[in-house]
């Protein structure tokens, strides 16, 4: 497999990368895709699961109310 170094723009562009990304050319056509590697994939998953104690996560879980998709989808329009 061909290895290009991505700097600058391309980095600042692809952003945290935590998912499949197209690269496309100026109209709009797909020139390939950029998938995380499972390493990247795994420090965000350790990192995300370190964000919260079991308790935390176990409180949020019991929690009732909230909006369904639908009210909040009406809400975003102006």
């Amino acid at each position: 497999m061909n290895h290009v170094i991505a700097s600058g723009a391309l980095l600042d562009e692809l952003g945290e990368l935590s998912a499949p990304v197209a690269l496309c050319d100026n109209e709009g056509e797909p020139l390939g895709f950029v998938v995380p590697s499972p390493n990247r994939l795994r420090k965000l998953y350790d990192w995300a699961t370190s964000a919260f104690t079991e308790e935390e996560i176990e409180m949020a879980r019991q929690e009732s109310g909230g909006l369904t998709t639908a009210e909040i989808l009406r809400g975003l329009r102006p």
